[in-house]
């Protein structure tokens, strides 16, 4: 019986000093899991504004169809609460210097943002032309780049495919 009480409260112990150390693995996997996808999308924005040519916004240009995951809650990796094209959903502040934001949050973890200089990116959001594309559902999600002139300036529009 003594075994029995010593075996339990050991494994207790063990099991109440790893749980922090596992939900900070799980948090930091989706955030690179995040981190990469948002990468790969930064390269294909960069790649359209640097080698398609700009069309005016109600032209039927080139599109680039790029698929973006973000990782579902598991044993292995924390849920994301969303992931913004544009601005944080919170605080859609408009920026002046010509940079575009990409933000994200993973839940347990404070929001972090990336932002893509020289490239000006829209997001094609129904409704207010000034509010980011928020994805919050996880699983894959497809969206359109294209190349657009608006007011003399060359932009990237990102929109939803699916």
């Amino acid at each position: 019986m003594l075994r029995v009480v010593v075996a339990v409260t050991l494994s207790v112990a063990l099991l109440t000093v790893t749980l922090p150390a596992l939900e900070t693995a799980r948090r930091d996997r989706s955030d690179r899991r995040v981190t990469a996808e948002l990468d790969r999308l930064a390269a294909a924005i960069q790649d359209v504004y640097a080698r398609e040519a700009a069309v005016s916004p109600d032209a039927t240009g080139a599109q680039r169809i790029v698929a973006v995951r973000i990782p579902t809650r598991s044993w292995t990796g924390a849920a994301v609460e969303y992931v913004a094209i544009g601005a944080h959903p919170e605080r859609a502040e408009v920026d002046e210097r010509n940079e575009t934001t990409f933000g994200w949050q993973v839940s347990g973890a404070r929001s972090r943002t990336r932002r893509l200089a020289d490239v000006p990116v829209e997001a094609a959001t129904p409704g207010d032309g000034d509010s980011p594309l928020v994805i919050r559902e996880p699983g894959r999600h497809r969206l359109a780049l294209s190349l657009v002139v608006r007011d003399g300036q060359r932009t990237v529009v990102v929109r939803r495919v699916d």
